[in-house]
């Protein structure tokens, strides 16, 4: 009988259901051609037939939206919230949806200043997992409805690769023969790659890199490498050579910690590149390098406690092998 060994084998065999779906949008309504000053010159001549282009068709036009949409409340009997000041729409949003019964409709119409892009961070009390996407250029994808099919698609890979990271992240323990294969040189098709030793400073560094690419569903190119991993090196880009970013990502490729996405120059971890990627730093970081140090003879304080520790098992260890030796 074979049981289960990790975390992420456990949940992944008892999920009985899944789902994945859009939780909200905001939409700001706009025209494009009216996004520059040509757009908006040409609109007023040919729209409008104004002979010198002048904003003040535009007021009359504010004026007659905000008519037709308080008309629209006062018919459909939908409230009009003006938003206070620091006031959350999302809980008025959630006090609305309570109460309504239907399975769609408008809930009620919110006015509020232009909302700026900012970023900020909330509170949250078991909080379940939630990707935001705030910046669709961050995608190579526009901004406008018709882009929503494949901003779903993004919202999704990464969701599910999020979910991958977290559950891996609980257990992220190599077998001892992965551990040991990638301490020696692999060879692949008549391709060589040199080991991925444990404790080489510039294998951390390059392991703790690749994991800042983990959620992007478009992988990783060499140059956002080397963005990442001269830092860490303590090196500017520039000194970082093609030459040697080629000879880490070969044998990242031939010990299959990475992968090479088709028809690009891009790169993606695989499963057992993240799994190793996660127990590399874990491991060296938490526990490794932190323990020595607790063990340094200049440690004090509750490292200390340690070293007592230990120097009473090595004491206890000397008294039985000269009591063994006087018995004998």
């Amino acid at each position: 009988m074979n049981l289960p060994q990790t975390a992420a084998e456990v949940l992944r065999q008892h999920v009985t259901l899944e789902c994945e779906c859009i939780d909200r949008m905001y939409l700001n309504v706009y025209v494009p051609q009216l996004q520059s000053v040509g757009g908006v010159v040409g609109y007023l001549h040919a729209h409008h037939g104004q002979r010198f282009a002048s904003t003040a068709a535009v007021a009359p036009m504010s004026e007659a939206f905000v008519e037709e949409v308080e008309r629209f409340a006062a018919e459909q009997g939908v409230d009009v919230v003006p938003f206070r000041k620091g006031q959350r729409k999302d809980e008025v949003t959630q006090q609305y949806l309570a109460e309504f019964e239907g399975t769609e409709g408008v809930l009620y119409i919110g006015k509020a200043q232009e909302r700026a892009r900012v970023v900020r961070t909330e509170p949250r009390r078991n909080a379940r997992t939630e990707t935001t996407i705030n910046d669709t250029p961050d995608f190579a994808l526009g901004r406008r409805l018709h882009n929503l099919a494949a901003l779903r698609q993004v919202g999704f890979t990464a969701n599910r690769r999020l979910l991958d990271v977290q559950t891996i992240s609980h257990d992220c323990a190599l077998g001892e023969a992965d551990l040991q294969r990638h301490q020696r040189p692999v060879e692949v098709n008549g391709q060589r790659g040199s080991a991925l030793r444990f404790a080489d400073g510039r294998v951390q560094a390059l392991l703790q890199a690749l994991l800042v690419f983990v959620l992007l569903p478009r992988g990783f190119s060499s140059g956002e490498l080397r963005a990442q991993l001269a830092p860490l090196l303590g090196l500017s880009p520039s000194q970082l050579t093609s030459g040697r970013l080629s000879y880490d990502l070969r044998r990242l490729r031939l010990h299959g910690l990475i992968q090479r996405l088709p028809g690009t120059h891009r790169y993606q971890l695989t499963k057992a590149g993240l799994r190793t990627a996660i127990f590399y730093t874990r491991v060296y970081q938490r526990i490794l390098r932190p323990g020595l140090s607790l063990l340094s003879p200049q440690a004090s304080g509750e490292p200390a406690t340690l070293q007592r520790r230990f120097s009473a098992m090595n004491d206890a260890i000397r008294s039985w092998c000269d009591k063994a030796k006087l018995a004998a």
